[in-house]
This record gives C-alpha cells, sequence and structure tokens, in this order.
C-alpha cells in the first residue's frame, strides 16, 4: 500500500527539524522515490482453481477473483485465468492490442468495473481505433445492454450483445477468444477488453486507521498532493487512483512528496 504515516511528534524530532529544515525536506522527497517503487504490491488477486488450491498472485493485472471449474486454458465470465490476461484479454489499450490491429472483430466485457455506460464506452471508442467491428458484451445486464445502444452513434461500429456467458476457450497459439453462451451457441473474437476488479492488499491498514474509501474501495485522495481523510496521511498509485498505471503512480508519488514536505512545513512553523 502506498501510504506516508505522518511523523511522531516527539518533542527531538522537532527540535531536529528546526536545525536542519531543509535535511527533512530531501528526507521526505526520498521517501516518496522508495515508496513509488512498490506500488505494484498495493493490489492483491486471488485465483481459485479446480484443484481448490488457493494461488495467491501479486500482479496487480490478475486482481479479479475466479473460481476455474474447467481446465487451465479455459475462462469462467466471473474471473480472469492465467494464460488469457495480456494474451486474449486486455486491460490497457494503449499498451496492448496493437498487434492485433486490423482484426475483423473485438469484444468488450462489460462486468464488474467495466459495468457502467460511461466506461463501457469509453473502452469501445478506443477499441474501434484498432479493429473493424466492437461488440460490447454485458453478460446479462440487460439495462446496461439497452443505454449502451441508445448511445451509441449512428456511425460507430460498435454493437451490444445482452447474453450470458458461460466460459472462453483460449485459441489455437494463445491467440483469439471462443465464448459460449448459455444459449448453447459460441462466437470468436480476435480479443476481449477488460479492467478486473482490484481489491487493496493491505486493506486492514486502511481501515485501523480510519481512512476513508472510495466506491471501487481504493484510498480516498486529493488530486492535488494526494492527502487523505486523515491529517499528515498521504496516498499514492494504485492504491488511490481509479487508474492503475504506471505513469500515474510516479505523477501522484511526486506530488505527494510536495505535499509531505509541506505539511512538515506547517508543523514546525505553525
Amino acid at each position: 500500500m502506498l501510504i506516508i504515516p505522518r511523523f511522531a511528534s516527539g518533542r527531538g524530532i522537532f527540535e531536529a527539524r528546526e536545525k536542519h529544515p531543509r535535511t527533512y525536506s530531501w528526507i521526505a522527497l526520498v521517501m516518496m522515490n522508495v515508496v513509488v517503487e512498490f506500488f505494484w504490491l498495493s493490489i492483491v488477486s486471488v485465483l481459485l482453481f479446480n484443484e481448490g488450491i488457493n494461488l495467491v498472485a501479486r500482479e496487480r493485472e490478475r486482481s479479479q477473483e475466479a473460481r476455474v471449474r474447467a481446465p487451465y486454458d479455459q475462462y469462467i465470465c466471473n474471473g480472469v485465468i492465467q494464460g488469457v490476461y495480456r494474451t486474449g484479454v486486455f486491460h490497457c489499450l494503449f499498451c496492448h492490442g496493437y498487434k492485433q490491429s486490423g482484426s475483423s472483430s473485438t469484444g468488450v466485457l462489460a462486468i464488474n468495473n467495466l459495468a457502467s455506460i460511461s466506461i463501457a464506452l469509453h473502452v469501445s471508442r478506443n477499441l474501434a481505433q484498432l479493429t473493424k467491428t466492437v461488440t460490447t458484451y454485458t453478460h446479462g445486464n440487460t439495462s446496461l445492454a439497452s443505454d449502451s445502444e441508445a448511445a451509441i452513434g449512428p456511425t460507430a461500429p460498435v454493437s451490444v450483445d445482452s447474453r450470458r456467458i458461460t466460459k472462453f476457450v483460449l485459441g489455437f497459439n494463445k491467440t483469439g477468444l471462443t465464448m459460449h453462451f448459455e444459449d448453447g451457441s459460441a462466437k470468436e473474437e480476435a480479443f476481449f477488453a477488460h479492467k478486473p476488479k482490484s481489491k487493496l492488499k493491505s486493506d486492514c491498514l486502511a481501515h485501523e486507521l480510519g481512512l476513508e474509501l472510495t466506491p471501487q474501495g481504493d484510498i480516498k485522495a486529493s488530486e492535488s498532493f494526494g492527502k487523505t481523510s486523515l491529517s499528515g496521511y498521504f496516498a499514492a498509485g494504485d492504491c488511490a487512483s481509479f487508474l492503475k498505471t504506471s505513469p500515474n503512480a510516479l505523477g501522484t508519488g511526486a506530488n505527494n512528496a510536495v505535499g509531505l514536505a509541506s505539511h512538515i512545513q506547517s508543523r514546525m512553523y505553525g
């Protein structure tokens, strides 16, 4: 978790800061550099395989709980498994999907974090830049399907499918995904865009400190310097942002350093 605790209020610390204010400002900057290095550890994912073994995968992109009742090359719609993510299911279309540019058809899995009209439209529009046609799959969410159909422009190469999906099967040489629906039909897509639901790695710490969280479960922090709801505590990176990206972690970490230095100085001089 990317969180910086406030300094102790002991007299010795204040005396040292009064003598060396610049030193403590540099300490704040160094601390932020160290903290940002660990931003990858802010998300935990648990994959439940059919043998009943719990495997904790610390990669932030394998962050959704999955119950896999089939072989490892298959995908059940309530989660992502190893071997599919980054191969047939992509999180960030600025990082992945270019090798598949020009594909005839791709899909958006509009569930969990993508189960809102604004985000589903955003991802489908991104995907339309890479492939000829895009289908938004709402997995039984008929309300989202009707809202999406009404919001899609007349020239957009985007359609909506509300059928429930039972599983995905990774294609030959780990390319393409075949979907199987409840009605027994199947359809193949070049790849899918999807953002799994994430969880704080150390959410117990946030609860113990009494930090306010966002509806998505991230630490609520100000956009300017990353201040949390508890004075003297700052958060940066994945744990305090909907965007789980390296540039965002670096940027918010740098802003935290400014906020932390300012906080220390305010404690020194009032």
